[in-house]
This record gives C-alpha cells, structure tokens and sequence, in this order.
C-alpha cells in the first residue's frame, strides 16, 4: 500500500519537470524571435540612410559645374566687349598725315566739270572748280566769273560744276582756298587740271562772277584721265 504513494510522487515530479522544460524552450525561441526582428528592423534603416547620401553628393557636383559654367561664360563676354571696344576706339582716333599731292587726282571731264578723288583713308580736303574769263592773252587780267569750293572726304570721288561764258575761259580744278584773283598770284602746286576754252574769242570787259553753285559727290572712285594743262592756266 505504501508503494503506491511514492510512485503517485515520481509521476508529479516528472510531469513537473517536463513542464518547466517546456517553459525554458518557449522563452528560449521567444528570445530568438526577438533578436531576428532587431535586425530585420535595423537592416531596412541602414540602406535608407546610404540612399539619402548618394543625391547629396550628385546635388554638390551639379551647383560646381553650374557655377563654373556662368563664371567662364561671364569671363568669356567681358574679354569680347573689351576687345570690341579698343578696335573701336583706334579706328576712330587715327590721325591724318596730309599729302594733297599723293591723296588727290582731278580731272576735267567737261567744259565747266571737273571730278577729283581722294584716295586717303583718313583725310579731308578742301577743293573747289572756278572759270574765269580771259579779255587777252595775260593771265593777270583774267576775272572771276563762276566758281565752287566742297570738301571731299577719306575715300571719296566729288564731281564739282560751275557755268563758263561764251567767250574765251580759263578753267581751273584745285584744292585749297579759291583765288578771287589772279593778278600776281598762281594756284601752282595746288593745281589739279586746268583747260583754257576759246570759244567765240575774247570776253568783252565788265560783268560781275556768277553765284556758287552745288558739288555732286560720288560714292567711290572712278579712275581719272591725266590732267592737261594749257598755256594761260592759273598753274603758272
């Protein structure tokens, strides 16, 4: 009888046992359980932090090229404004060094029209046309009977008018001041074509000089015939 008893012991203890070996292995595989979601948690939060990185870097890169960009191109725009306005500016100051006799060429291409050229990039002149009318043989007596003064500038061809009498004429291309006389003075030097026209013989004397008339300018030049010059002429 008392047998029963201590195996009614045994079985509890070893229904006891197996039940707190249950007990550990489920608190075992709770922990387990716990730590695998740690780092499942953890795992997503670092390749979030690696990709919020990555466009930082790409933004830096692009704000340098930008601004390297606008700073050539500034540098670039600035270089051709100053170099534009230095040829500018040299253009506009060249100096003339004037040669009349190399620069200038006339002609007289009718009775009362001369043309002259001026083949100087940089400088003006002051021309002019004038007839004169001839009573006998001495140029001293000669008198002013129409005339015209013009300035023909760099590159230019001017084509300059004035009327001539009937009778004889002394007909003078020049440049430089106009000689309202030629009683002891000579255009000289400064002669460009001169032409004595006889028509109907001497001019009978008084009458007073025709007013000045207007120069006709031409854009470019035109090639000129050798002046030729007559006895009689304001040349000498």
């Amino acid at each position: 009888m008392r047998t029963r008893p201590v195996l009614f012991g045994l079985l509890l203890a070893i229904l006891a046992g197996g039940f707190a070996l249950a007990s550990a292995r489920a608190v075992s595989f709770s922990t387990t359980a716990s730590d695998v979601d740690r780092h499942l948690v953890y795992v997503p939060l670092i390749a979030r932090g690696s990709r919020n990185i990555q466009p930082t870097a790409a933004a830096n890169e692009t704000t340098a090229t930008a601004t390297a960009t606008a700073t050539a191109t500034a540098t670039a725009t600035a270089t051709a404004t100053a170099t534009a306005t230095a040829t500018a500016t040299a253009t506009a100051t060249a100096p003339c060094d004037p040669e009349p006799e190399a620069d200038l060429s006339g002609t007289l291409i009718a009775n009362g029209q001369g043309r002259i050229v001026n083949r100087s990039a940089t400088c003006s002149y002051e021309v002019g046309l004038a007839s004169y009318r001839a009573f006998d043989g001495h140029i001293r007596n000669q008198q002013l009977f129409d005339s015209i003064a013009a300035t023909i500038l760099p590159g230019q061809t001017l084509d300059l008018t004035v009327a001539v009498p009937d009778c004889s004429t002394q007909i003078d291309l020049f440049y430089g001041p106009l000689l309202l006389s030629l009683d002891g003075q000579r255009y000289g030097e400064r002669l460009l074509a001169s032409r004595f026209i006889v028509g109907s013989g001497d001019c009978a004397p008084g009458g007073t000089p025709r007013p000045t008339g207007t120069p006709a300018a031409t854009a470019s030049p035109t090639e000129t015939e050798t002046p030729t010059e007559t006895p009689g002429g304001g040349g000498g």
